[in-house]
């Protein structure tokens, strides 16, 4: 409930500060008097567009506070918290601040908010009734919310929102799949090419190395022929060669190691050196014999090297990075495949989870036909009772065909989402011989506050808004008519709280807090006052009400006898 509401500077409210009770509050005064300037500020802290017109003449800025005490309301508190508002033992403090220069600033619990925020969390805590913005009747959007708050399937609604969720996930990998696999496809003639390349040269790990080698030998094989075929000869085959000497050497020693054993030792090492170089000669006179020309694998290895070298230089620089995209294309190719049987799974899942969410939205539509008809002749019963007895009310439904949509039925497809396929808008014909039209485009500021007193007396035990405003409820009734709209807001008093402007007396004496509008000249400026009013002060309000600004003692007996008649014993009125 909406405990106490502060304003200042707003219109011609200078300072105001007002507690609301639980039940009927009731707001009145004379015509001219600024009861509408309450429902403004509560409207301007619902995130409704600030002008800076609205600012108190010289003031520098419009400030209006409500404190919400919703700790009775659980679910309620629960989404205020998914928002990111922490409320200190069920209470909320909501603040708007206008400044002269249009800046605007919102605050709940003292955390700042977006006017988007502060308009989310309005919706969630008031319902405001008459001819202002802020009212939910006029969007055609909350009719289906309305309608399904009326018929009660929340199971079946419930399943419809896990479907769609399974659908939406099923078909956002679908899609996500099949471009990556689009993208592969793209890439495939090219991967399969460059794969091709690498396997039609099949490079080993360190050919090239070893084919370098080769190469140079080749390209060398005179020079390396000559040189080994030199050296031989200098070793072995030439007169006085360097193994002859060393044999001379030897000899030498040998027989000086007779006379002296220390060149033993050197004797003996001179034999492991010519034993070394006679291996060393008969080596290089093998290597010279095994050179040959051979002009054809020169070119073999040469064109060899070029190929792999090509390789190289496209795919890493290197016969290890060749190697290593060889295997990243193979699994490149083979992914696409795996992909194909992937999106051939997903898209059969799909088509199931498609059929399933289908059938599911059907049902729900049959369900929400049948709670329309009924719905229709709850509240066209209860107009008649608030004086609207002629009014025809409609609950039409549609379905849009959609190539894209994502409920299929009979071979048609059809737009939907996690709410069903439905599209819901409320008619209305409220004169005899007039053709139904969408209630936002016919229904006045009056017709549209009792159609939707109706509809909250039907709804009461399912909305989840704790306050209600009607503003101007009575336009174009009395009597009976008036006495009928004052018990059906009493009625919503079992389960909102209720703030009513009215002009009636009928209604007024129903009040559990009333508090009346009035205008004051204060240091030559006009300023709205607004007072709480005690017993006997509302025994002379609502005698006003019924027999204009002169009071007589009939009119204050008068007033005293319909609020005790309605279980609120006044005072005397003497």
């Amino acid at each position: 409930m909406l405990r106490e509401l502060s304003v200042k500077n707003y219109a011609l409210l200078k300072e105001l500060k007002i507690a609301l009770g639980e039940g009927l509050n009731i707001l009145t005064g004379a015509t001219g008097a600024g009861k509408s300037i309450v429902v403004g500020a509560i409207g301007l802290l619902l995130g409704e567009r600030a002008e800076t017109h609205m600012i108190r003449q010289g003031a520098p800025s419009v400030m209006v506070e409500a404190v919400f005490d919703l700790s009775s309301r659980e679910t309620l508190l629960a989404k205020l918290e998914e928002m990111g508002l922490a409320l200190d033992q069920g209470l909320l403090i909501l603040n708007r601040q206008v400044s002269a220069k249009g800046e605007s600033r919102a605050y709940g619990n003292g955390s700042r908010l977006t006017m988007a925020q502060l308009r989310k969390v309005g919706d969630l805590l008031v319902d405001l009734h008459g001819q202002h913005d802020h009212q939910s009747l006029l969007r055609p959007e909350e009719h289906l919310n309305l309608l399904d708050g009326y018929g009660g399937y929340h199971s079946l609604k419930g399943q419809i929102r896990e479907e769609h969720e399974k659908l939406a996930l099923l078909r956002q990998e679908l899609q996500d799949l099949a471009r990556i696999n689009q993208e592969r496809r793209e890439r495939q003639e090219l991967f399969q090419f460059q794969l091709r390349e690498i396997e039609d040269v099949e490079p080993a790990e360190g050919e090239d190395e070893e084919l370098e080698v080769q190469r140079r030998v080749l390209e060398n094989v005179e020079q390396l022929f000559a040189g080994a075929s030199s050296a031989y000869e200098n070793l072995f085959e030439e007169e006085n060669s360097i193994i002859q000497r060393l044999a001379m050497v030897r000899q030498i020693l040998d027989g000086l190691g007779k006379i002296d054993d220390a060149l033993n030792n050197h004797a003996q090492e001179c034999a492991a050196m010519l034993y070394q170089l006679e291996d060393l000669s008969a080596g290089l006179r093998q290597y010279a014999q095994k050179l040959h020309r051979d002009p054809e694998r020169l070119t073999e290895i040469q064109e060899r090297l070029q190929a792999l070298q090509h390789l190289k230089r496209k795919y890493g620089g290197s016969l290890s990075g060749v190697l290593k995209r060889k295997g990243e294309l193979a699994a490149e190719l083979d992914s696409l495949m795996t992909a194909d049987e992937r999106l051939e799974n997903l898209t059969e899942q799909s088509s199931q989870a498609e059929e399933r969410f289908s059938q599911s939205c059907q049902r729900l539509s049959s369900a929400r036909k049948e709670a329309a008809l009924r719905f229709q002749k709850e509240v066209e019963r209860e107009l008649e009772i608030l004086g609207m007895a002629k009014t025809r009310f409609q609950v039409q439904m549609k379905q849009i065909e959609d190539e894209h949509g994502w409920a299929q039925l009979s071979g048609k497809r059809f737009r939907a989402d996690a709410t069903g396929m439905d599209q819901v808008e409320f008619f209305l014909s409220p004169n005899p011989g007039e053709g139904l039209r969408p209630l936002a485009k016919i229904a006045s500021g009056g017709e549209i506050s009792r159609i939707m007193l109706a509809m909250k007396g039907i709804l009461a035990q399912v909305d989840q808004v704790p306050l209600l405003v009607f503003d101007e409820i009575d336009v174009g009734i009395g009597g009976e008519v008036a006495e009928a709209v004052g018990q059906a807001l009493k009625a919503l008093t079992t389960s909102h709280q209720v703030l009513c402007i009215t002009h009636l007396h009928q209604i007024a004496c129903l009040a559990d807090e009333h508090l009346l509008v009035r205008k004051e000249q204060r240091e030559g400026r006009t300023v709205t006052m607004i007072k709480n009013l005690s017993s006997k002060e509302r025994v002379r309000e609502i005698a006003r009400m019924m027999g204009g600004e002169r009071i007589t003692q009939i009119t204050l007996d008068h007033a005293q006898e319909m609020i005790e008649s309605q279980g609120r014993p006044g005072v005397s009125p003497q």
